[in-house]
């Protein structure tokens, strides 16, 4: 029953050769009808990355957005003429992250989240990465309308891969 919401987010993205590091705080506002109070959720994140093959995320002025990476030696094996075996490596990123959130106020019970997130992203060329992921995180505070007043608080692991490619 929300009868109107306001939200604010603010980001920044500070780029130093292949070292990125990200921030971002997103603050929402709810105005509810039916007598219920209103409510204040909000969270965040922080970034940083480092490029372990020296290449470094492009900002596009024009468009006021990250720009896709562009490894110095796309991925690729060839058999060489002297029986060898030649390539390129791609480009290789290590990142980790930490990520809040609060979604407890007045009667919502969302709860407390907070995680830490460790990548390696290998891009192959500049259209395709495999990304790999290991996520730490936990649930506290949280309640589940549907279970009535039972808790939703929990650790969790969460391992994840992720090919993509895009044109």
């Amino acid at each position: 029953n929300t009868q109107s919401h306001q939200q604010l987010g603010l980001e920044s993205v500070l780029n130093f050769g292949p070292v990125q590091i990200v921030g971002e705080v997103e603050q929402t506002w709810l105005s509810r009808d039916n007598g219920s109070p209103d409510a204040f959720l909000w969270g965040g994140y922080a970034y940083v990355s480092y490029f372990l093959t020296g290449e470094h995320m492009p900002w596009d002025r024009k468009t006021g957005q990250l720009a896709r990476p562009k490894p110095f030696q796309n991925f690729f094996l060839v058999n060489t003429c002297d029986g060898c075996t030649d390539g390129g490596w791609g480009a290789w990123q290590l990142a980790a992250r930490y990520s809040y959130a609060d979604f407890n106020d007045e009667d919502i019970t969302g709860g407390e989240a907070e995680s830490l997130t460790l990548g390696l992203n290998w891009y192959w060329n500049p259209n395709s990465r495999l990304q790999l992921n290991y996520i730490k995180g936990q649930i506290t505070d949280g309640n589940n309308a549907q279970s009535g007043p039972m808790p939703v608080n929990g650790d969790y692991d969460i391992f994840g891969a992720r090919f993509m490619v895009d044109f």
